[in-house]
């Protein structure tokens, strides 16, 4: 396919914006754990929708917060605050997000 007719597809669809997105978040967002650090206790708190897509029908849109005890600090007697965590999303289904997940 030449490039006039692979843009004209990508404008007329959308998936640009999705290809453009993923680009960014891998060059500048994503990062490996370091393996010691992966043995090492965190938390992890998860919530999540699920919505009706055009194309593909349900998907499920999961955010993640993980973090370790050392980042919890208290502010005060009756308040705690995170000081450092990561966030994690995945869209699409349950069990992608798990093989997604262990492997952090």
């Amino acid at each position: 396919m030449d490039f006039k007719s692979r843009a004209t597809e990508l404008l007329s669809n959308g998936q640009w914006i999705e290809e453009e997105d993923n680009r960014i978040i891998s060059k500048a967002f994503y990062k490996e754990y370091d393996q010691q650090k992966a043995n090492e206790l965190h938390y992890v708190s998860v919530d999540g929708a699920i919505y009706l897509t055009r194309e593909e029908s349900w998907k499920e849109n999961k955010l993640g917060r993980i973090y370790q005890p050392t980042d919890i600090v208290e502010v005060s007697p009756k308040r705690t605050e995170l000081t450092k965590s990561t966030y994690v999303t995945h869209l699409g289904t349950i069990k992608s997000l798990w093989l997604r997940w262990i492997t952090i």
